[in-house]
């Protein structure tokens, strides 16, 4: 079943919180576009598997997200945290926000109706971080 023929574009696909939502959305019948660093990773191949769109996508590529987001219907993004499998060593809480400011605005660009941020690095952020007031404005 596909629900009304709508694509939901997942950002961080292959991760434990990207790879939930999508398993989820390709069980509950969305049409699934599986962004990920990695298409030949097992996680990139086992969403292909069962029946996601997977595309290799760089969220700090901002020139790359918009392709990928086109004729989405929705956006769930969660970046790459400090010290996750797969991120480089100096990967920082900025890298994370700068990820996801590009995709909200590749978001905006393809005219996305919904967008989802989820965030586990940030989380922390305070009213005296220096981002906060502002970051996605």
């Amino acid at each position: 079943m596909i629900v009304n023929g709508l694509v939901v574009a997942v950002a961080g696909s292959t991760g434990q919180q990207g790879g939930a939502v999508a398993r989820r959305l390709l069980a509950d019948g969305w049409t699934v576009r599986a962004l990920t660093r990695d298409p030949t990773s097992p996680g990139a191949r086992a969403l292909a598997d069962a029946g996601a769109d997977v595309r290799a996508v760089d969220m700090a590529d901002p020139a790359a997200l918009k392709p990928a987001l086109d004729g989405a219907y929705g956006v769930f993004s969660v970046q790459p945290a400090s010290g996750a499998p797969g991120t480089p060593p100096d990967h920082s809480w900025q890298d994370e926000v700068t990820a996801g400011r590009n995709v909200a605005d590749a978001a905006a660009s393809a005219s996305v109706r919904h967008l989802v941020y989820s965030s586990a690095n940030s989380a922390q952020l305070t009213d005296n971080a220096p981002c906060v007031q502002g970051c996605f404005t």
